[in-house]
């Protein structure tokens, strides 16, 4: 016992490294066109993502409260993120998205990593499990959908709409750019940014390629030369209420949509529809503290009514208090990259507040919520840093 209590920072990392990647791993193809559901290990593969594995990460949770100091010791640890697990759970069961138990319980508990770790295995898992999808759609073991687009195809690689490698993708590399120790290189920039064109020449996701582009930009100016100062006070009062600002404005902007004004009808022209089919949203639904309706629903028997903004899909789909913890959440870790001088995770927050305008992956395993889990491990560092200072002042 006495080894294992040793070694247990070590041991818990790689449990919850592992359980991630396959939280990932899984969810993606269960994301995929490869129609899990239809083999004898489907529905024990989508059982271990939407249960087994968040109950094994709290299960990990619990051994590490008695590994250090059990719950007296942990007790404002344990009442806050019970606070943020309950809301989750609540939230799971009232919309009946069951994903979401995972991403509450790997917020909670990513302290039992470090973010450099962490970010590895999200780039990893992105990577690796998008492109074996693409492989598989191209050999005919996954369906390659291919719609014809500004005078191209359009292939979604495997999975149900061309949009899904694209951002994928892009979280996949803010993660890697965020776990990098090192700059990266003028040809390695060069090379990525060739990618991003080839993204965009299979896919046609113009608004995703958009962001990929601002990413890059924004990695030169912010990362590679470090020509703005993200801890000055400007700076971090953008990050304080950029997610607030976003968030509100395009609720406000959807609800008040208006096709006879033409400044907002050329806005929705631009934005492929997403206001149109948002202030339809707030005519079928209603706004509750838990959102208890699915917003992705048939319309008729031609298509499907689709949500494409994640501020709108969490508010409507998850409630108000889901959308409330989610914008403070993701601020935190905002503000948090400006006080610490954390250039590349102040990128990656930044590209998630915009790209969540106009794609509904806020809350999403495979999309943006690869960021969100970093808030625990964010805390642990914020812990650690205040003891070092109480220790120095002691002395």
């Amino acid at each position: 016992m006495y080894c294992i209590k040793e070694k247990w920072s070590k041991i818990r990392e790689y449990i919850f490294l592992v359980l991630l990647a396959f939280e990932i791993l899984i969810r993606l193809f269960d994301h995929s066109t490869v129609g899990i559901k239809h083999y004898a290990i489907g529905f024990p593969l989508i059982s271990l993502e939407l249960f087994w594995i968040p109950v094994m990460v709290g299960i990990l949770y619990v051994a590490d409260l008695f590994f250090n100091g059990g719950i007296i010791k942990n007790i404002r640890k344990l009442i806050f993120d019970g606070v943020i697990g309950v809301f989750f759970v609540i939230a799971s069961y009232t919309s009946t998205n069951f994903h979401l138990l995972a991403v509450g319980v790997f917020l909670i508990c990513s302290d039992k990593a470090s973010m450099r770790n962490i970010s590895k295995v999200i780039a990893a898992s992105l990577l690796a499990g998008t492109v074996v999808i693409a492989v598989l759609s191209q050999v005919g073991l996954a369906e390659d959908i291919m719609v014809y687009r500004f005078n191209r195809v359009a292939h979604s690689l495997g999975f149900p709409h061309y949009a899904f490698p694209a951002r994928q993708l892009l979280f996949a590399w803010c993660a890697y750019l965020y776990a990098k120790t090192k700059k990266e290189s003028w040809p390695m920039l060069i090379l990525q940014l060739g990618l991003i064109y080839l993204i965009y020449y299979f896919t046609t996701q113009r608004l995703t390629v958009i962001v990929f582009v601002a990413v890059w930009i924004m990695y030169i100016v912010f990362v590679k030369y470090e020509l703005i100062n993200i801890s000055s006070l400007f700076i971090k009062l953008c990050s304080l209420i950029g997610f607030a600002v976003a968030g509100a404005g395009s609720l406000i902007i959807t609800y008040l949509y208006d096709p006879a004004v033409m400044w907002m009808e050329k806005l929705d022209t631009l934005l492929n529809g997403r206001l149109n089919v948002g202030n339809l949203a707030f005519d079928r639904y209603k706004i509750a503290l838990f959102g208890p309706n699915p917003i992705i629903a048939p319309e008729n028997a031609e298509g499907y009514f689709y949500m494409d903004c994640g501020y709108l899909e969490v508010i409507i789909n998850y409630g108000l208090i889901i959308f409330i913890i989610t914008t403070v959440l993701y601020t935190i870790i905002h503000l948090y990259s400006c006080c610490k001088k954390d250039n590349m995770l102040f990128v990656w927050l930044t590209a998630i507040m915009v790209y969540t305008v106009v794609d509904c992956v806020w809350l999403d395993m495979t999309g943006a919520a690869t960021a969100l889990i970093l808030f625990g491990a964010i805390l642990s560092e914020i812990k650690k840093e205040n003891s070092k200072l109480f220790l120095r002042k002691q002395k």
